[in-house]
């Protein structure tokens, strides 16, 4: 049978896995899987249930997610917004519909408690006293005003109501330096809490929902350590306007209902996880050594004192840095998987306690793999394979289950048994066996200066003297590795080589080679993504006078600043890019990474800013360029784009700007994603030259 190539069409025939967990038996796992829906244009998210030997649907409603089973493994939770608001439902594996767990809040997050009676859930509510005012000089009644519509927010109004809500005062006010983040718009005045859902017995009893953490300021990454006494989370209320950084963690403890400060983090800090004997928690972070560029790694707290002087009503003392120990320092990697594949299905966590250590994911050399630390302390090898990458997983006791693809094939749920792994699904199988498939092809090569750059280049499958398609990941702390690219594969398809470069900036390979390019972007970056694709050519089976390129977020900065530098290139899209490091200050939701990665800000270094913004040299570009972007993007605003294609036109240069509707950073819906692809292959093959 001959293999047809990809086509964007098959953006809708993939059906994505991700966040699996597996049952307390270790034999039975629950997981979500995705696909695209043309017709309905989202993503519909169902449940399925692996039961030893078969894998079936557990839900259809397509609005399904996180699955967890309960500890006796005898029913499923999961999160659906099925009702218009994200809400907890109960299924029983014995059969029978999900039961419906409704609250008035909206269900962020949720993990059971041990004793299988009760759900810990995250949602948002707005935490202001009776006479709040949201600065002062407000007009009298604003912060009532204010609190009502976090509370009307809150809640989907049917289309009534909604033409009700037109005629109000619906103007926002902002105080606050951290304000909005993109994929979620306007924060508000509504902080993330912490609550605890006891099962009512009665199938149409509603259920009792507690308040846990208190205080105006977010509570995130809950975890009950293996009593189901203690929960750990992690805030900070040192500084409510947002402009520091740094996290702490605190405990709460559930019967005395009180909070208790053990942990003041020099950092960010995430996904804590407590030992399997409960004397230790491990957390993701950094101490902010290189700044927000700093490499996250995997961390170890004792709080077995800490927990005493809780139990004795006893203030904690308070731990610092010194108290906490780095284990990932000597490797020198970041913990997680920086490596995705493309479409994917995502969730799941990266950290896992079990008796014999922690569990965790870390990425080496643009591979994530899966590790542990042992009670000696030691980090063993549990699966890392250079041509395969984890995009996901989960542990307990009696067995580990794991998302994995490669980059002639997306992800698959995979169960690891001692010394073989199980495949559990095979959901785009048949897709791919009728697909032509390119291979991606690791390339190492040297820089200007003699520095080691990795990449990766896909052929396609026949033919000589191929155009040549250079991706550009964003970041710039991202990184490439040998996941699947549906990108790639259809670029492959239609005849282009494509290369995928890992210049410094790029994570996975050591802190100095992350960080050396804060305060210097399109230098040393650039010159590794040059002799990249220099490294390339000298392959000899590329055309080069037919070179091409693209990138997305930072990677359209770099699409950008490209053409600034040299005509090497025949045309070029750039993607939700940054174009103005000076006009960028402040527009983006992420203002304090900008000012260590852009290099200060505009009244330090204004004219440092502007010598590397791709417009101080834009009157130097003469190939032809697309730009794409998001309307309601926040973290690389569209004026971005504006600036760079007004210079363009201005200066009489050929520019296109494609502007997509209600969308943030990234795409979200499947008829703009579709409309991206088709677009992405129509304007590179204009431009291109036809040979044969």
């Amino acid at each position: 049978m001959k293999k047809k190539p990809w086509s964007v069409d098959d953006l809708f025939a993939f059906k994505c896995p991700g966040g699996p967990e597996l049952a307390p038996d270790g034999k039975k796992s629950v997981f979500t899987v995705q696909n695209l829906d043309r017709e309905e244009d989202k993503t519909i998210s169902r449940v399925f249930f692996f039961d030893g030997q078969d894998c079936r649907p557990l839900t259809s409603s397509g609005k399904d997610s996180s699955p967890r089973f309960s500890p006796d493994g005898q029913q499923v939770a999961f999160i659906s917004n099925r009702k218009e608001k994200s809400q907890l439902f109960l299924l029983s594996l014995q059969g029978g519909e999900p039961r419906l767990l409704e609250t008035e809040k909206e269900v962020k997050s949720f993990f059971w408690h041990p004793d299988g009676k009760r759900l810990i859930f995250t949602s948002e509510e707005i935490c202001k006293e009776d006479d709040w005012q949201p600065y002062a000089g407000a007009p009298p009644g604003d912060g009532e005003r204010l609190r009502k519509l976090a509370q009307k927010e809150e809640k989907k109004q049917d289309k009534k109501e909604e033409k009700q809500e037109e005629k109000e005062n619906r103007v926002r006010v902002i105080n606050s330096f951290r304000y909005r983040f993109d994929g979620r718009g306007y924060l508000g005045h509504t902080v993330q809490q912490i609550y605890q859902l006891t099962i009512p017995a009665g199938f149409d009893e509603e259920p009792e929902v507690e308040q846990l953490t208190r205080g105006d300021y977010d509570h995130e990454h809950p975890a009950l350590d293996p009593s189901g006494r203690y929960l750990v989370v992690v805030a900070n209320n040192r500084d409510l306007e947002g402009m520091d950084p740094c996290r702490d963690l605190w405990i709460w403890d559930l019967e005395k209902k009180e909070g208790y400060l053990i942990y003041k983090g020099p950092g960010p800090i995430f996904s804590p996880q407590w030992s399997y004997c409960g004397s230790f928690i491990y957390f993701g972070g950094h101490d902010m050594q290189e700044g927000l560029s700093t490499t996250s790694h995997l961390w170890r707290l004792g709080v077995q004192e800490s927990l005493k002087e809780i139990a004795e009503e006893k203030p904690p003392r308070e731990l610092g840095v010194e108290q906490a120990e780095n284990l990932l320092k000597k490797r020198d990697r970041p913990v997680g998987s920086y490596v995705q594949s493309e479409p994917r299905g995502g969730g799941g966590s990266f950290i896992h306690s079990r008796q014999d250590g922690v569990y965790f994911t870390m990425t080496v050399d643009g591979v994530p793999g899966i590790f542990r630390v042992n009670n000696s302390g030691e980090i063993e090898e549990i699966f890392y394979c250079r041509d395969q990458v984890i995009t996901s997983f989960h542990t307990n006791e009696q067995g580990l289950i794991f998302t994995s693809a490669t980059g002639d094939r997306l992800d698959e749920v995979y169960m690891l048994g001692t010394g073989q792994i199980k495949p559990i699904t095979d959901l785009n199988g048949e897709l791919f066996a009728e697909r032509e498939i390119a291979s991606p092809q690791e390339i190492n090569y040297s820089s200007f200066d003699g520095q080691k750059v990795q990449g990766w280049v896909y052929y396609p499958s026949s033919g000589s003297n191929f155009p040549l398609m250079l991706l550009i990941h964003g970041g710039p702390h991202g990184a490439y590795g040998p996941s699947f690219s549906f990108k790639a594969q259809l670029f492959a398809s239609q005849g282009y080589a494509v290369f995928l470069p890992n210049p410094r900036g790029s994570e996975t390979y050591g802190q100095e080679f992350a960080s050396c390019i804060d305060g210097d972007w399109g230098n040393l970056d650039y010159e590794d993504i040059v002799a990249g694709v220099k490294a390339v050519v000298d392959q000899g089976r590329i055309d080069r006078d037919n070179l091409f390129a693209h990138g997305w977020s930072y990677g359209g900065y770099m699409a950008c600043w490209i053409p600034t530098q040299t005509e090497m290139f025949k045309a070029i899209c750039a993607g939700a890019s940054v174009s103005n490091l000076l006009s960028g200050y402040g527009t983006s939701d992420i203002t304090l990474s900008d000012e260590w990665e852009y290099g200060g800000t505009p009244w330090e270094n204004p004219d440092k800013l502007m010598k590397h913004s791709p417009l101080g040299y834009v009157d130097k570009v003469k190939t032809p360029l697309l730009l794409m972007h998001g309307e309601n993007d926040m973290r690389c605003p569209p004026g971005q784009s504006e600036e760079f294609f007004i210079a363009l036109k201005r200066l009489g240069q050929e520019v296109a700007m494609i502007r997509y509707p209600d969308e943030f950073h990234g795409l979200r819906r499947p008829r703009h994603r579709e409309d991206f692809y088709q677009r992405l292959l129509a304007w590179f093959n204009h431009y291109r030259e036809m040979k044969e």
